[in-house]
């Protein structure tokens, strides 16, 4: 005779999904996802499922294996004559995660943790892949070990004193061990998540890291060569795909200061990754896809800028070159005013950018952003519109009878937009906002010594925790103005550790 189970009589009491439930916050039930749990791009539990009273009469009971599944709690137990049994239990709504049984499951659960929780130091708008990762901890010890230094890093830097050395070198030693064993597999090699883990090791130099620069460009030089070798993503791995977009920024700025080839506009690439740009059910950040727009329509910029300091060398002896960059230059800038125009008018028409007063910003305004997603997709086009603005001003510097004004007006009311983000941006925490200091420094020459001044103070404000800029106020300041000049062709793209040995050479040469 079977086992007869009834199910509790208690009764929900709260509508909301588990995880406004849990999170403690108002769910506004607009299934099948919640508003907050769109926001978030979480999985939503949807409304608990009501569990009426009931009888104990035959007509009350189902007929289940004797086991009570995973997906319930045993209340009470009784056995009855002739060999039968009562069970009386609790269905859950949702199991919990079960208890970790293998270091990858620990790894898994120490993510996921951090994911839900978030925080002030939010690491997860540095890498926006990281919710695709726990389930494929188990297949990859490189990722996996990946995953635990960066969560231990993560971790740490919310307990941590302002510049204590964040990375554990154990840690790191044995996840760079795990990577380099599978780089040395062939059947690993090229996979999505010895990618991944390759990946996470640059996002932990760069967001951790407070050493110097030298082992990020190593580990952007890996993730370069293994994207050539292994070739376009694959589609159908939602992980391959997203992190294909998501190196496309890191790429850049390598190719910027290395030089080689933009892989991405190879024929195979194009084809596999301009159809999810244009793909309404893409659950790449929007800030990605605008990027990847930029880059095709200025796919050679870098190879551009090469070719701006190989002519400035003497500009007198190829004025041809001259003049046909300047007019390649004024297509692009017209393009790209029309783009980053229609993006801003679009953004504020949704409502998910507004401007309101503040008379402590430097422009007595700024904007506020519906998330950081958006502020990412205004700043894509600000940041471009500003590096062509500065590249256009250097090679009209050099002919002879050229009003630079229209430049000056137009390269001031561009940075004036970017300052109306910082604020915005010193409220995402220090880890995200390491990741704006590029475009808060392109803004620089725009400004007076006031409002350079004031810039500098913020972008040392975000670097206290990690302590990576130059200490020295000035040599920051060179350091930063150096940054801009590599980002629009005027000079070496420089590393932060020898801009302050250099500080330190002249003041002691000084002395």
């Amino acid at each position: 005779m079977p086992s007869r189970i009834f199910y509790s009589t208690n009764k929900i009491r709260s509508q909301r999904c588990q995880r406004c439930k849990w999170r403690k916050i108002k769910c506004d039930e607009n299934w099948p996802t919640c508003t907050s749990c769109a926001k978030s791009r979480c999985p939503c539990s949807g409304p608990p499922i009501p569990i009426d009273a009931a009888d104990s009469d035959a007509s009350s009971t189902i007929s289940l294996p004797p086991s009570p599944s995973s997906s319930s709690q045993i209340l009470s137990y009784y056995e009855l004559p002739e060999g039968s049994s009562l069970i009386r239990v609790r269905l859950k709504i949702h199991s919990p995660r079960s208890y970790p049984s293998t270091i990858a499951d620990r790894v898994a659960s120490r993510l996921v943790a951090y994911l839900e929780k978030g925080s002030l130091f939010d690491a997860s708008l540095a890498a926006d892949y990281l919710k695709l990762l726990p389930t494929r901890l188990d297949s990859s010890n490189a990722l996996r070990d990946a995953v635990a230094l960066f969560c231990g890093c993560w971790g740490g830097f919310r307990r941590a004193p302002a510049t204590q050395l964040l990375v554990d070198p154990r840690a790191r030693v044995k996840a760079l061990r795990s990577l380099q064993k599978a780089l040395a597999d062939d059947n690993s090699r090229f996979a999505s998540e010895t990618l991944a883990a390759a990946t996470i090791m640059e996002r932990v130099a760069v967001l951790f890291d407070n050493r110097g620069d030298e082992e990020l460009m190593a580990h952007v030089r890996g993730i370069h060569s293994l994207m050539v070798h292994r070739g376009p993503p694959n589609i159908e791995d939602e992980l391959d795909l997203a992190l294909a977009f998501a190196n496309l920024g890191t790429l850049i700025k390598f190719w910027l200061t290395s030089g080689g080839e933009n892989f991405y506009l190879s024929s195979p690439w194009l084809h596999r990754l301009t159809p999810v740009t244009y793909s309404e059910n893409t659950m790449i950040p929007s800030s990605h896809i605008e990027t990847y727009k930029l880059m095709l329509r200025f796919g050679p910029w870098p190879d551009m800028l090469h070719e701006v300091q190989d002519v400035l060398t003497s500009p007198d002896e190829q004025p041809d070159r001259v003049n046909g960059l300047l007019s390649e230059l004024e297509l692009y800038r017209v393009v790209l005013e029309t783009a980053r125009q229609h993006q801003v008018d679009e953004t504020l028409i949704a409502g998910q950018m507004t401007e309101v007063p503040d008379p402590e910003s430097l422009t007595g305004s700024k904007y506020m952003f519906e998330s950081p997603d958006v502020l990412n997709r205004i700043l894509v086009y600000l940041m471009a519109s500003i590096v062509l603005n500065r590249v256009q001003h250097h090679l009209c510097s050099h002919q002879p009878d050229f009003s630079l004004a229209d430049l000056d007006l137009e390269n001031r009311t561009l940075s004036e937009s970017l300052w109306k983000c910082i604020p915005y941006i010193c409220s995402l925490g220090p880890i995200a906002a390491t990741l704006y200091q590029t475009h808060m420094a392109l803004s620089l020459e725009a400004g007076d010594a006031a409002e350079r001044t004031s810039i500098i103070k913020s972008l040392r404000g975000l670097d206290s925790f990690l302590g990576k800029l130059p200490r020295d106020f000035t040599g920051l300041e060179m350091y930063l103005l150096d940054v801009v000049r590599s980002w629009t062709g005027r000079g070496v793209l420089p590393l932060a550790a020898e801009a302050e040995e250099e500080e330190v050479e002249e003041q002691e040469g000084g002395d």
